[in-house]
């Protein structure tokens, strides 16, 4: 028998034999499939990540590791900030955190507290950064309608129902709807570009929020009024990406704007 076919027949032996992998193994092992990526395609994370300006004033954890936590949360794909705390009081947890990214794991509300004083425009440059990164590292590219233009769909959605009752200072900037009983409600919608793949697979771009400007007016924001101002943005963050647009039929009502816009 040649040490050829001894090779292949041990190969398939180890492909047929069963392996069983223990939970905490395998949580091992994504973890650091996770880290792996990170380290290929965002070798400048970490210096990105320190480089955003710093709004607070009491810094118990660095920028850091407040941010990163913020994405392990929807990297894990937990439920809700309390799980992640509840799985960072585990010590294991923990040890296997700051091995992986050589950082403490910080109290998910001190990570709200600082999203919610950040300069979103901030953060969406971070983002777009990475997705262009992506893109110049021809990631999507396999994805791309007839060889050449990227999938991007665009779509309003609703964030927030006030019913009758919006927070004190919201009132002016919700959308807001009468029914045929005369009854007014109060909504927060958002306007979402997001580039899909063929594979279920679905990227953010940018967001827009369709609010009223807080003045008097004669019409409400809309769909139509918030893709001008979004796509603005997707031309200054992606100048020369060829795109496909999926869209709703209010879209088409745009085409006169859209064409010289994102050539």
């Amino acid at each position: 028998m040649s040490k050829e076919t001894s090779k292949k027949r041990k190969i398939r032996f180890r492909a047929s034999k069963k392996v069983n992998i223990s939970a905490k193994e395998n949580g091992k092992i994504m973890l650091w499939q996770v880290k792996k990526i990170l380290n290929c395609h965002f070798p400048d994370l970490s210096t990105r990540l320190s480089s955003l300006s710093n709004p607070r004033e009491d810094i118990r954890y660095t920028l850091e590791e407040l941010v990163m936590a913020a994405i392990t949360l929807f990297l894990m794909k937990y439920k809700s900030r309390n799980e992640f705390n509840l799985k960072a009081s585990d010590e294991q947890f923990s040890r296997n955190y700051y091995r992986m990214f050589r950082l403490r794991v910080p109290n998910m509300d001190a990570v709200d507290e600082l999203l919610e004083m950040m300069d979103t425009k901030e953060m969406e440059n971070l983002r777009c950064h990475f997705i262009r990164s992506l893109i110049e590292k021809r990631v999507f590219h396999k994805f791309r309608f007839f060889g050449n233009y990227f999938y991007i769909a665009i779509d309003g959605t609703g964030v927030y129902n006030w019913k009758d009752t919006p927070p004190e200072g919201i009132q002016p900037f919700a959308l807001s709807r009468e029914s045929k009983n005369g009854k007014v409600s109060y909504t927060g919608q958002v306007l979402e570009a997001v580039l899909v793949c063929s594979n279920g697979m679905y990227i953010p771009f940018v967001s827009e929020w369709i609010a009223n400007d807080g003045n008097e007016y004669d019409k409400q924001d809309c769909e139509l009024k918030a893709f001008k101002r979004l796509a603005e943005r997707l031309k200054e963050y992606f100048p020369r990406l060829p795109v496909c647009f999926l869209t709703d039929g209010w879209l088409l009502s745009l085409s006169k704007y859209c064409t010289p816009m994102l050539q």
